[in-house]
């Protein structure tokens, strides 16, 4: 359906059920009769125009009981539809866009003379009124009128005429009737908008006018709330029911990146819009600077979207103001796949490629392992992946490469999505060609892996007096030998006793350059052990306080344009060099007394356990044995690979959980921020785990919780579904059921539990006959369930069908007798 906005509308409104019983099909073409059905459900509502009868045949060739006939009936005599002037309809002939125009036109209060809208000119009048003061054609412009009308074309225009504006004459004027027996209308006045004082504001217009909804359609209603990416939208309810947002279309679209300059004369302006009147929304969030600082100016060459970002521009003209909308769309992997149950949609988790959030996502669509590209707001309210569909997959030879920016497939350029890894690197070693090879190198990518590549030729420092020096910071392009071409872009220098960054801090101290931004590439390298490991952080958001020692260390920075920088290099491996509160070696371990250990020659004895280490569901090896479920921020690895484990640094347990609200999620019974790239993992009560969500955690009071807290956000969570073992009758609710009118019982409607005795009561007054019976409902403690009972009166005594058995939810049970 091309026009869902218009087809969900108008169905819901009923004007597009019934007719002759086919289902919405549309593509087919409307036909006469149809159209006269459409009008009287537009004028009376769907109810009375199906009671709509005539006993006269209306033409020769529709009988009276011709299901349409009605309709027929009623539009002719309104004015609405004619015959084809020798007796006959012609029902089942198709309608063009000008012929239903002309009856929407009449429906909304045009007169059909006045307007010239018959005799030979009604073609050309029409098309002026359709097009102009009453935009018939809003949203189908590419529409030829003249051609035959198809089913949801017809209702993209009967919905525009919902939101036309009525019209009345203060004056009709005068029939004369010619010579040739044809008529015309003189001395009326011009058909005017009004407010019908009866008619509802269902719409919501400002406009002091009345709309054909406001009038014929009280029930539907039109408010404007904006999307999870903060773009206007028609949210249309129906009868209190809601049919659907929709969001409005964009002034101006751009994919690829753009100029503020070229928005500026795309949208046609002639005067700057001041910084105050343009508002940026990134994903849904509200942009900090630059942003904020930016107008709408003419020959302006700030650049803003790019390839694969969808950029929409929405232009209020009466109030002089622009928002600008940029969504990304992401690459992913499906990492896991839950199929729907009692209480939950089937769902998947995604899992970024690259810098960037996932999560959970209602759909069964997908398998594990599947490449997604998806959509991600960080609306509050709204958080979480809005869509997601497979990607495509492209095979052939690779004929050509330029890193960050295209490939190129049997000949044929892909251009990278904005969102993807850039074509900057760091020059970890560098070897000169030699006889027999090619010059090499190991670079260290933004994604913070390294490769040993093969390079084209020789690679010489900015001076070009000597070789590329380790730590440069290069771009890279690649040819169809997968050889790289390297391009020196900043060579490092070195820092001592300074604090480097700070963690949500624009201003860093890199060489000569002094801030950053929330979309700088910061890499990171660290000693673990013997051992190198690098880090990729995206934005200053993210990025850990790093401070280097009396020890210097290699730094360096590229900025491309302005004065943030676009990618940072640290090396932090000094033991005088600190970087506080990292995300990295965090693990948790499935810790288990009933484990028991293992032995080879080579490893010793050791033991084995299921664990997530820094993101990565694996099994570990540990040199000791963890009797218990824990979190830990220290990693000691031998040769052999067998862990040590140690220190808790940030890592709180609890209990309970609850789901995310303005920015913040509830752990342990408080509430935490959390970081963008933070990872969620979830244990079920059969020890499997799976990774999930900040938008996958709920409200849980009994679930166990562990959570890492880096410079105060939250960076990992791993939640523990408990089992609970409360098996207690927290209370019982009574009923009292009467066998017959002569009784007078009555009952408290709480009954007692004594937990001590194991057993319950009820409170019972007035004088009970034999039949009498009180239903004993139980209250029981989260997770377990029990069973209703019932006491009789035997005219003597109360007997109760058995006791009221408690399972709590690991299967145990209590048993409580009556009293």
């Amino acid at each position: 359906v091309t026009y869902k906005e218009a087809v969900d509308v108008m169905t819901a409104a009923g004007i597009f059920n019934g007719g002759d019983g086919n289902n919405f099909n549309p593509d087919a073409t409307l036909n006469r009769e149809q159209a006269a059905k459409i009008i009287t459900y537009m004028l009376v509502g769907q109810e009375k125009a199906d009671k709509l009868t005539t006993t006269v045949a209306p033409y020769a060739d529709v009988a009276a009981t011709r299901w349409s006939a009605g309709s027929i009936a009623y539009c002719t005599n309104e004015g609405i539809i004619a015959g084809d002037g020798n007796g006959r309809f012609n029902p089942t002939a198709g309608v063009t866009g000008l012929q239903f125009a002309k009856m929407l036109l009449v429906a909304l209060g045009y007169d059909a003379k006045i307007e010239n809208l018959v005799g030979n000119s009604w073609a050309i009048n029409t098309a002026s009124l359709a097009l102009g003061d009453a935009d018939l054609d809003n949203g189908m412009e590419e529409i030829a009128l003249s051609a035959a009308l198809t089913r949801e074309q017809a209702a993209q225009m009967a919905f525009n005429a919902f939101k036309a504006d009525l019209v009345k004459y203060a004056n009709k004027g005068t029939n004369i009737t010619l010579s040739d027996g044809s008529t015309v209308v003189i001395g009326a006045t011009p058909a005017a908008t009004y407010k019908d004082a009866k008619a509802d504001n269902n719409l919501g217009e400002t406009a002091n006018l009345t709309q054909f909804a406001e009038k014929y359609c009280e029930k539907l209603s039109l408010s404007h709330p904006t999307d999870a990416f903060e773009r206007p939208t028609n949210e249309w309810t129906y009868d209190k029911v809601k049919v659907g947002s929709y969001a409005d279309e964009a002034d101006l679209t751009y994919t690829k990146e753009v100029k503020l300059g070229d928005i500026y004369k795309d949208l046609g302006l002639s005067d700057t819009i001041a910084a105050g009147n343009v508002t940026f929304h990134v994903d849904g969030a509200a942009e900090a600077t630059p942003e904020s600082t930016y107008a709408l100016s003419k020959g302006d060459s700030t650049k803003i979207g790019g390839n694969g970002v969808l950029t929409e521009v929405f232009y209020d003209k009466d109030a002089g103001t622009v928002k600008i909308t940029i969504m990304h769309v992401y690459g992913g992997e499906i990492s896991s796949v839950r199929a729907a149950t009692a209480s939950k949609d089937a769902n998947v988790t995604v899992t970024p490629q690259n810098a960037g959030r996932g999560g959970n996502y209602e759909t069964d669509k997908f398998a594990v392992d599947d490449v997604v590209l998806y959509t991600y707001s960080t609306k509050s309210g709204d958080t979480g992946v809005q869509s997601a569909v497979k990607a495509e997959q492209i095979t052939g030879t690779l004929t050509g490469y330029t890193g960050g920016e295209s490939v190129t497939v049997d000949g044929k350029t892909y251009e990278f999505n904005a969102a993807a890894s850039t074509n900057y690197a760091v020059v970890l070693k560098y070897t000169d060609a030699t006889t027999w090879d090619d010059a090499k190198a190991r670079l260290l990518l933004t994604d913070g892996t390294t490769k040993d590549v093969n390079l084209k030729g020789n690679v010489k420092n900015i001076a070009g007096n000597a070789k590329v020096a380790t730590n440069s910071i290069v771009s890279y392009t690649v040819n169809n030998k997968d050889q790289y071409e390297l391009k020196v872009l900043t060579e490092p220098t070195t820092e001592s006793n300074v604090t480097l960054t700070t963690k949500g801090n624009s201003t860093i101290d890199i060489g000569s350059v002094s801030v950053a931004n929330g979309k700088t590439i910061f890499l990171v390298a660290t000693e673990n052990g013997d051992d190198t490991e690098y880090t990729a952080y995206t934005g200053i958001a993210n990025v850990p306080t790093i401070k280097v020692g009396t020890t210097a260390a290699a730094v360096n920075a590229y900025v491309k344009s302005g004065t943030a920088a676009t990618v940072v290099f640290i090396d932090a491996t000094a033991t005088s060099s600190t970087v506080e509160s990292s995300s990295k070696n965090v693990i948790f371990v499935m810790g288990d007394s009933t484990v028991g250990s293992s032995y080879d020659s080579v490893k010793g004895t050791y033991w084995k356990y299921d664990a997530i280490v820094n993101g990565e569901i694996t099994t570990i090896e540990s040199a000791q044995k963890i009797t218990s479920k824990g979190m830990y921020t220290t990693v000691a690895e031998d040769k052999n690979g067998v862990l040590t484990l140690s220190g808790n640094d940030g890592v709180t347990s609890g209990t309970g959980t609850d789901r995310e609200a303005n920015g913040a999620i509830g752990l342990n019974g408080s509430y935490y921020s959390y970081a963008k790239d933070c990872q969620v993992f979830f244990v079920d009560t059969d020890g499997n785990i799976s990774t999930s969500s900040i938008g996958g955690i709920s409200k849980d009071e009994t679930n166990n919780v562990w959570f890492k807290v880096t410079d105060g956000d939250v960076t990992t969570i791993v939640i523990v579904d408990a089992v609970s073992s409360a098996k207690q009758l927290t209370g019982v609710k009574t009923v009292a059921v009467k066998a017959s009118q002569s009784s007078t019982l009555t009952v408290d409607a709480t009954g007692t539990v004594n937990e001590s005795a194991k057993t319950f009561s009820g409170s019972v007054s007035g004088s009970p006959v034999s039949g009498d019976k009180i239903v004993f409902t139980p209250v029981v403690s989260a997770g377990a369930s029990a069973n209703e009972v019932t006491a009789t009166y035997n005219g003597s005594s109360w007997t109760f069908s058995g006791p009221i058995v408690v399972t709590a939810e690991d299967g145990t049970t209590a048993t409580y007798n009556g009293q």
